[in-house]
């Protein structure tokens, strides 16, 4: 499975990803509990993005591999993180994240960043 959907950078549609996520993971041998970690670190992933994306909109792709559920969150703003001092917010979302994901990174991409993590599904 693969897809993708590009979202207004809007906190509003926050749901709008949550139901994407739901959506295409029906029929997969993925737990509730499962389903509900893919919603929890894609609305986190979205959220930031939306923070930084300004007026553009917000990728957001699914990928199943033997790995997991990768999800892919794409913004048009610069790829770098800010450095991790723990007090931002961005960085508690992010830890969050990492608690409940075998791995995450970034990417840079041409016109801006890709961050992604991969999720236990099936």
């Amino acid at each position: 499975m693969k897809v993708a959907a590009a979202f207004p950078s809007d906190v509003a549609t926050l749901a709008r990803t949550r139901r994407f996520v739901v959506t295409a993971l029906e029929g997969m041998a993925a737990s509730e509990e499962q389903v509900d970690v893919a919603v929890l670190v894609t609305n986190e992933l979205a959220a930031n993005a939306m923070c930084h994306a300004g007026e553009e909109d917000v990728v957001v792709r699914l990928r199943c591999s033997d790995l997991g559920l990768r999800i892919e969150v794409e913004d048009r703003s610069p790829g770098v993180l800010p450095e991790d001092t723990g007090e931002m917010e961005v960085w508690s979302g992010l830890r969050l994240v990492e608690t409940h994901c075998s791995s995450w990174g970034v990417e840079p991409t041409e016109t801006g960043k890709r961050v992604w993590a991969v999720v236990d599904v099936g």
